[in-house]
């Protein structure tokens, strides 16, 4: 199954750098398309002349059409007229056009955070809106005030009231400057845009626990340079961004140096950081993003997401290399790692920890969604959920409340509607949480 919304502007390394670099756009339209799923029924009202067939009484202020014949045995409603050439069918009464327009849309998720108790969930769609819930994940309100973004990445602090999203290009267009980063410092319910950090292709956010320090990453871009001749496109890497006023200002952290970076995790003080490059290396930080140390041991992968236990020792990393990727994971802080097989090389796309880093849980798209509680030593694939095109997954600081966002809906499906799915017992029964595709 191809790639949605989120990977495909974020993993611009391999072959999607070589088709960027061949044609004359820096910026590969999402091929997502928005549908409103309406229903019909009914005839148009027409006012007109007519004569009615024997043994046929038009119902007292109706008066059928010209050239049209009400079926023996039926009335036509009051107030309606019949369309030319069209019989009523017998023992039905022709209606007035009714038109039921569904609120609900097709969501394509891109992903989710929580807060430690589970209870305050936080998840943003590419080309759509933020949606919080605050009774974990039974109803949820659409957050309008920071508008409908391109958005990527979302995290939370452990009480659920400080939250950072980004988004990776304002618009979506071709041509787009960038996205900004956008803070709420009250559940969601008002967001800030921080226009100092730029407007910039966003990649991925994280935060501590009280939801004072963030990390940021950029993913690299096409740029054009020169002029004539000697003009040619060329892919620019860019540094990690660091604030520790709760993204009121931030810093571009030189140590980080220019990557095409993907996801990022941290640890609840702040202080531990890991980072990936796509189609390369994973980076940590022992300071708080200042300086950071290439994790050679980790290897050149595809790293789709990353996920830290509370103290930053525990790291859990996923790869998805196309045919299928492999789990890894490190109990040292990213120094070395430790290739998990008993999870099988799939299409893994999110992943997520508990504080303890025992808990694990991970999305495969177009499968299932696993889970593991020895430090992902093995793993149990949860079917009850069912095969979806998972996204994006978040954890209780416990690891006994997950929820998981698949990009756009069930495979096939005549309405792809994505709903937020949750479970509360670590993964072993999952419900499907409606109302969240609600608008």
């Amino acid at each position: 199954m191809s790639k949605k919304a989120c990977r495909l502007v974020v993993i611009l390394s391999g072959t999607a750098v070589a088709s960027l670099l061949s044609q004359n756009l820096s910026y590969a339209a999402h091929p997502f398309v928005e549908k409103t799923y309406t229903v019909q029924k009914g005839g148009q009202t027409q006012s007109s002349e007519g004569t009615p067939a024997a043994g046929v009484t038009p119902k007292a202020g109706v008066t059928p059409k010209a050239g049209v014949t009400p079926k023996a045995g039926v009335t036509p409603k009051a107030g309606v007229t019949p369309k030319a050439g069209v019989t009523p069918k017998a023992g039905t009464e022709s209606s007035p056009a009714k038109t039921t327009s569904s609120n609900k849309r097709a969501r394509s998720w891109c992903s989710i955070a929580s807060s430690a108790d589970g209870t305050h969930l936080v998840a943003v769609e590419n080309f759509g809106n933020i949606v919080t819930s605050s009774n974990s994940g039974v109803s949820w309100t659409n957050r309008t005030s920071a508008g409908e973004r391109n958005w990527n990445s979302v995290a939370s602090s452990s009480d659920g009231a400080k939250l950072v999203a980004v988004a990776t290009t304002s618009t979506g267009l071709p041509g787009s400057p960038g996205g900004s980063i956008f803070t709420s410092a009250d559940f969601g319910a008002t967001w800030t845009e921080q226009a100092s950090a730029g407007k910039r292709w966003w990649a991925s956010v994280t935060s501590n626990s009280d939801g004072t320090k963030l990390a940021a990453t950029v993913m690299a871009s096409a740029q054009v340079v020169g002029t004539g001749s000697a003009m040619k496109k060329v892919i620019v890497g860019t540094l990690i961004f660091t604030s520790s006023n709760s993204g009121i200002t931030w810093t571009a952290q030189n140590g980080s140096s220019a990557q095409n970076w993907g996801a990022i995790a941290s640890s609840s003080d702040g202080t531990h950081l890991a980072a990936a490059v796509l189609n390369g290396d994973i980076f940590t930080s022992s300071d708080s993003g200042v300086t950071w140390t290439d994790q050679a041991n980790s290897g050149n992968q595809m790293w789709t997401s990353l996920a830290s236990s509370a103290d930053g020792t525990h790291l859990i990393a996923i790869v998805d290399n196309g045919p299928g990727g492999d789990i890894f994971t490190s109990s040292d802080s990213g120094v070395t790692w430790t290739d998990q097989v008993s999870a099988g090389s799939r299409y893994w796309y999110g992943v997520a920890s508990d504080a303890s880093g025992k808990k694990l849980a991970a999305t495969e798209n177009s499968g299932y969604i696993y889970t593991s509680s020895d430090f992902g030593v093995t793993w149990s694939a949860r079917k009850s959920v069912g095969e979806q095109g998972w996204n994006a997954i978040a954890s209780s600081s416990d690891g006994s409340k997950l929820a998981a966002v698949p990009h756009s809906g069930n495979e096939g499906a005549t309405m792809p509607i994505a709903d937020v799915w949750t479970s509360l017992d670590s993964g072993a029964t999952w419900t499907d949480q409606k109302s969240s595709s609600t608008r």
